[in-house]
């Protein structure tokens, strides 16, 4: 089979266990309706914390920035470390975005990790140990992504401050290209979910032809259902969050039975 035909045959496939999985469809939005009510609440309740600490960070990092000579920027770090405001405001800062993030990890795993399984259950019968395995998944790619962060703020230079203040065009190019290769394996990870574990990842190389396409179709996808509710939210806040519930919750569930679909094709 050619891989356009093997494209075609995934995607028809999928629309056909689309359309037959209402139970699982159902549950699917129910779990990511309270997903997303989590990242709401969490964000209201926390990110008004962060901007006049951002605020006075960057006016730190303003004065200190104009008092030096471009040959001497790689001081900055070392002056903004000594700088008891700034370091203040940074705590506060840090604070608050670490607790959003472990709130939004957290969530993630717990509430979207059953939606693949539900996803896994429309294409096939699936026992509940991958389930527990996803779960599994969910907590390893969480971390991964930690460090990644760690490692980025290093190689930026920002040992003292943790955040990446400044990066060079190269640390941030493969910075994205590092997340885009996570984002995929991980993806693919948890389509494979029901295979042994060295296979979850071999899959990720050995059947691209398939998986590959079926990813950037699946970011197609999600992307375009997205941009309707983006382009309504600053004029119609609530006609965004429908447009979200009614397009992207339904096709963020078609692409996880996409990318399955497209794992059983092997």
């Amino acid at each position: 089979m050619t891989p356009l035909n093997q494209i075609t045959s995934n995607l028809t496939s999928t629309i056909k266990i689309f359309a037959k999985s209402k139970r699982q469809i159902f549950l699917i939005l129910l779990l990511q309706f309270a997903f997303l009510a989590i990242l709401a609440w969490s964000s209201i309740e926390i990110l008004p914390r962060i901007p006049e600490a951002a605020l006075q960070m960057g006016d730190v990092l303003t004065q200190q920035s104009q008092s030096l000579q471009p040959e001497d920027a790689y001081k900055l770090e070392e002056m903004l470390g000594q700088n008891e405001q700034f370091m203040q405001a940074l705590q506060q800062t840090v604070k608050a975005l670490l607790t959003l993030v472990a709130i939004i990890a957290a969530s993630w795993i717990i509430l979207i990790m059953p939606c693949w399984y539900l996803a896994h259950t429309s294409v096939k019968k699936t026992p509940i140990k991958v389930l527990f395995r996803l779960f599994g998944l969910g907590i390893f790619w969480s971390i991964v992504l930690g460090v990644i962060f760690v490692i980025y703020s290093i190689a930026s230079g920002s040992t003292q401050t943790l955040l990446p203040l400044s990066s060079s065009g190269m640390t941030t190019t493969i910075m994205i290209v590092v997340l885009a290769v996570v984002v995929y394996v991980s993806h693919v990870t948890f389509a494979a979910a029901d295979q042994k574990f060295k296979k979850m990842f071999s899959i990720c190389i050995t059947h691209a032809k398939t998986t590959v396409p079926a990813v950037l179709i699946n970011t197609l996808l999600i992307f375009v259902a997205g941009s309707f509710g983006v382009l309504w939210w600053f004029d119609n806040p609530t006609v965004a969050l429908v447009l979200l519930i009614c397009l992207l919750f339904p096709v963020c569930a078609f692409t996880r039975m996409h990318l399955i679909q497209a794992c059983q094709k092997h």
